[in-house]
């Protein structure tokens, strides 16, 4: 398989996160048949089930696998990662952090756009 690559900035917002994890959370992740990495992508490009729009941002679950330097797969869904992301390793907290201040902003883009359609 050959991944895509385009060569366009507006591709190129993704981040594995390889999450470190004590000995103990690692066994209760690989035992449910997960690896403990997640993506996060800036921009959604086609989400074939329809929960996405394009240009919506994206945060995975847990990973089953990842192959072909590309094709980041969970257990209901398999991202196509496009472009040349980066793939880095941190901490749970960090993790966490991120999520806790992405939904944030969510909530605050949510609440402008109700007060328009009023």
């Amino acid at each position: 398989m050959v991944c895509p690559r385009i060569l366009s900035p507006d591709f190129t917002d993704w981040v594995i996160l390889d999450i470190e994890v004590t000995m103990r959370q690692l066994k209760a992740i690989t035992d449910r048949g997960l690896v403990p990495a997640l993506v996060y992508a800036l921009t959604v490009i086609q989400d074939s089930k329809g929960r996405f729009l394009p240009g919506d941002w994206v945060k995975t679950t847990l990973a089953v696998s990842f192959s072909h330097g590309c094709l980041f797969e969970t257990k209901n869904t398999i991202y196509v990662l496009m472009g040349s992301g980066r793939r880095v390793r941190t901490g749970l907290e960090v993790v966490f952090s991120i999520f806790k201040l992405l939904i944030s902003n969510h909530l605050i883009c949510v609440r402008r756009l109700s007060l328009y359609e009023q």
